[in-house]
């Protein structure tokens, strides 16, 4: 059995990632630079993850100002016609 470094989960010897958090399982015989380098690439990827999020975030914003303009133009042109 492997242990996971992030949380501490037991998993089976073949796994490459943790089933209970999904983080990289690092093997005993890796040297402490590939540790940092794995570590290093998680956080990374977490980044690039929320950076997207938040690209989205502002992407729905935009979306239901547009919604809203045109929900306003229709009521517009009934209430004229």
């Amino acid at each position: 059995m492997r242990v996971c470094h992030f949380c501490g989960s037991d998993n089976e010897d073949w796994m490459k990632i943790c089933q209970v958090c999904g983080n990289p399982i690092i093997s005993d015989s890796s040297s402490e630079d590939n540790d940092d380098t794995l570590i290093s690439d998680t956080y990374e990827s977490n980044e690039s993850v929320s950076k997207n999020l938040s690209s989205n975030k502002d992407l729905k914003i935009i979306i239901v100002i547009l919604l809203l303009i045109l929900v306003s133009l229709i009521v517009y042109i009934i209430v004229t016609s």
